[in-house]
């Protein structure tokens, strides 16, 4: 299982994807996945093992453009809302 964190900018994105890396939470920064809609583009996966590591750092992270957490399967389905 992956997660994708989702963020309604790039500039969003890519923060959050430097404090993960700041605080030693593996993550790659992924085209956002059309079946969600969102507009930016970009989004942050997590493997499952880092999952809660960046779920604490989410919770660290300020940012109104957070725009939620997507569990996505090995086939690349998203499979469900997470945050």
């Amino acid at each position: 299982m992956r997660y994708i964190f989702s963020f309604r900018s790039r500039s969003a994105a890519m923060n959050f994807y430097d404090v993960l890396r700041r605080e030693g939470v593996r993550g790659t920064i992924v085209n956002t996945p059309r079946e969600l809609g969102l507009g930016c583009g970009l989004s942050v996966r997590v493997e499952q093992n880092n999952f809660e590591a960046a779920r604490r750092v989410l919770g660290t992270f300020r940012s109104e453009r957070f725009a939620g957490v997507y569990s996505v399967n090995v086939r690349g389905e998203i499979t469900g809302r997470e945050l």
